[in-house]
């Protein structure tokens, strides 16, 4: 019986352990969830329905609403959550903080973020911008005024969709790896990697990062759901511009975006660009030099021959 005893005893340590571990977490990010609301009171106040986590150290909050204290509409969140290398880590947070440590891996993630493209928080938005970004923006159908005004031309009643942004550190590889990726609900839907030489995850060597990064390769993918559909109805409703006309002023926007880069788009990167966006319905750009490049050289260069030095491929399905 004893034996038996001892048995069960070993069983249940362990989920016990990981219960405690839990409850700890779970009031510790609750703790934290009312300090920020007693902070921010006379803007804003966070609700969440409650806590989430697992062994595999996501720990986040479900249902989220965030609401200005004016009563105005509000930013709705399915789960807003953080990545760490395990739930111990953690619970080991602070004391690594204290030695300097960073994590290895670190996300933060949106699931089924939505408001409303004509409610208070749109116009608050669109009243932000400065008057040259309100001139730009009106300067045709493709960029008509800000994004949730946008938006809601194109016949989408909200901004909803998911995002999540965070980096690994691969150290076998010296490599540290920054991805994301995010989509609108019937909109469009990207994913992307950028590489960079990283000896160690330290200060020194992170400052020496954010001084000129080492770009050892990166891919991004984009899938279209519709969006660019909706583009061409409002545009030849709007400015009565036929689909080859819209396809040019996307390129030309896509130019834009490059100003001031070290990289700018070359003739086989916007044909397939606009390929892309007349009937493609998905486009990958992937760089792969022969060897790493540092961005303060890629600054020196010629932006015209930077697609070269980074080998710049491109394909459209």
């Amino acid at each position: 019986m004893a034996m038996k005893i001892r048995v069960l005893a070993l069983i249940a340590l362990p989920a016990f352990v990981y219960l405690a571990a839990r409850f700890y977490v779970h009031a510790q990010v609750g703790f934290a969830v009312d300090a920020l609301n007693s902070q921010f009171e006379r803007t804003l106040s966070l609700d969440y329905e409650r806590v989430s986590s697992d062994l595999d150290g996501r720990i986040g909050l479900l249902g989220v609403t965030l609401q200005p204290a004016d009563g105005s509409d509000a930013l709705r969140i399915g789960e807003l959550s953080v990545k760490l290398p395990s739930l111990r880590y953690f619970l080991e947070l602070d004391a690594r903080v204290a030695r300097g440590e960073y994590p290895h891996e670190l996300s933060l993630a949106f699931r089924d973020l939505a408001f409303s493209t004509q409610g208070e928080l749109a116009r608050r938005w669109e009243a932000s911008m400065d008057p040259d970004a309100r001139r730009n923006a009106l300067a045709n159908c493709v960029t008509r005024s800000s994004l949730p005004t946008q938006m809601h031309l194109l016949d989408y009643p909200e901004i909803r969709g998911n995002f999540e942004l965070g980096y690994r550190f691969d150290g076998a590889a010296q490599e540290l790896i920054v991805h994301g990726a995010g989509d609108h609900d019937h909109g469009v839907e990207f994913s992307g990697e950028l590489a960079v030489v990283l000896e160690r995850l330290d200060s020194l060597h992170l400052m020496g990062l954010v001084s000129n990064p080492e770009i050892a390769r990166a891919h991004l993918a984009i899938n279209d759901d519709g969006y660019y559909d909706r583009v061409f109805a409002y545009c030849a409703s709007d400015d009565r511009l036929p689909k080859e006309a819209v396809v040019a002023l996307l390129a030309e926007n896509l130019v834009k975006m490059f100003v001031g880069l070290p990289l700018q788009p070359d003739a086989p990167l916007l044909a397939a660009y606009k390929e892309f966006v007349g009937a493609g319905n998905r486009l990958m750009v992937t760089l792969t030099p022969q060897q790493p490049q540092k961005l303060q050289y890629l600054s020196l260069a010629d932006p015209a021959a930077v697609p070269a030095l980074l080998n710049v491929q491109t394909q459209v399905n």
